[in-house]
């Protein structure tokens, strides 16, 4: 119960302060720009799954809500001092809707120089997939009640993965701490690296 309360105030935090300065877009899609090489990406969704990818060829990041139903979501984006953040959230209008019948995605592509950046997903209901080999800073992910699935990841300071109802799965992690968090899904990945001093907590 204590991690469903912290979890719920993760996300209230996220979607209340650190979007306190963004700018409403009319489009699906955009270019993540004026991301400093030591900059974090900050994402909060309410329904939509999450898709990350990093390409080695990709100069600045892209972001894209896919899905049948992406219109029925409001997308803010703010850039401040090399920081960037992205909230996707259900329209007022149509939350009184069945959600569960209600599909849409939300892509991410990060730049290949993202190695010094952090990211931040935060995500209520969605699942979050990280589709391909992924290097940075920091990464911490949670979400209620989607599940977590990586693919291989090499990260230089610190990852968090926390799920209260689902599963976290991957391939390869490699951090010099990492805390792996489900309360009552799964948690298997094939290889987890802390390096002799690091710190591993599940």
């Amino acid at each position: 119960m204590k991690k469903l309360f912290c979890l719920m105030a993760i996300f209230c935090v996220v979607a209340t302060t650190v979007f306190s300065s963004v700018t409403a877009m009319s489009t699906s899609s955009f270019d993540i720009e004026d991301l400093h090489d030591d900059g974090s990406i900050t994402i909060s969704t309410d329904i939509p799954d999450v898709i990350i990818e990093q390409h080695t060829n990709e100069k600045a990041g892209k972001v894209k809500l896919v899905g049948k139903d992406w219109n029925r979501f409001n997308v803010s984006v703010g850039q401040i001092d090399g920081h960037v953040s992205i909230q996707v959230e259900l329209k007022e209008e149509q939350q009184s809707n069945q959600t569960k019948q209600i599909y849409a995605e939300l892509h991410i592509v990060l730049p290949e120089n993202f190695q010094q950046s952090s990211l931040f997903v935060h995500t209520y209901a969605g699942d979050c997939k990280i589709a391909s080999n992924i290097a940075c800073s920091e990464l911490v992910v949670s979400t209620y009640s989607g599940t977590i699935e990586t693919f291989k990841i090499d990260v230089t300071e610190h990852v968090a993965l926390t799920t209260y109802s689902g599963s976290i799965t991957g391939r390869a992690l490699s951090a010099r701490t990492i805390t792996l968090s489900t309360a009552s899904g799964t948690i298997k990945f094939n290889r987890l690296d802390v390096g002799r001093d690091g710190i591993f907590e599940a």
